[in-house]
């Protein structure tokens, strides 16, 4: 993880080398078929902290963040189960071939979870970090306040990105 996480609020595919989707809960997704994007709220884990003396878990520091890939063309989701974590995203070489794919913009990228994946081609994603980084916190549905597709960032209510939905 880039040592300026603590203050940078967007992060893109270009920063994915540096990225680790391991465990992160995706808690909902939407398509804008109008700006054609698909926006999925899910957390973002920052750390992972070694156990304190005397305890076996896992210390989470951990954020609501959009996830956002933009100019999507074309979208399939195999998923087993609606409740599921991210194992790995990562982009995937285009076969040549495609006639579907003809551009150099676009991208295959998959989100592997443990039941099953999303492949969607697009021309890249913004993560938008929606709050503060807490240590084991925004642990469920409620302490999130809900399924958010925000692209705002709470505590200063600057605006992250382009319209809201």
């Amino acid at each position: 993880m880039s040592a300026d996480w603590h203050s940078k609020k967007i992060w893109s595919h270009e920063d994915l080398e540096c990225m680790n989707w391991r465990e992160c809960q995706i808690f909902g997704m939407a398509f804008y078929k109008d700006k054609k994007e698909l926006a999925i709220d899910t957390e973002y884990i920052f750390e992972c902290l070694e156990p304190a003396e005397n305890d076996e878990f896992f210390t989470l520091i951990r954020s609501p963040v959009t996830l956002v890939f933009e100019e999507v063309r074309n979208l399939e989701v195999s998923l087993f189960y609606c409740e599921t974590n991210i194992s790995s995203l990562e982009r995937l070489p285009i076969d040549p071939t495609d006639a579907d794919c003809k551009c150099d913009w676009l991208s295959d990228w998959r989100i592997d979870c443990y039941d099953g994946e999303i492949i969607i081609r697009a021309s890249g994603f913004k993560m938008f970090v929606r709050a503060p980084a807490l240590a084991n916190g925004y642990r469920t549905l409620e302490d999130r306040g809900g399924i958010c597709f925000d692209r705002y960032f709470s505590g200063d209510d600057s605006f992250l990105g382009r319209d809201s939905q």
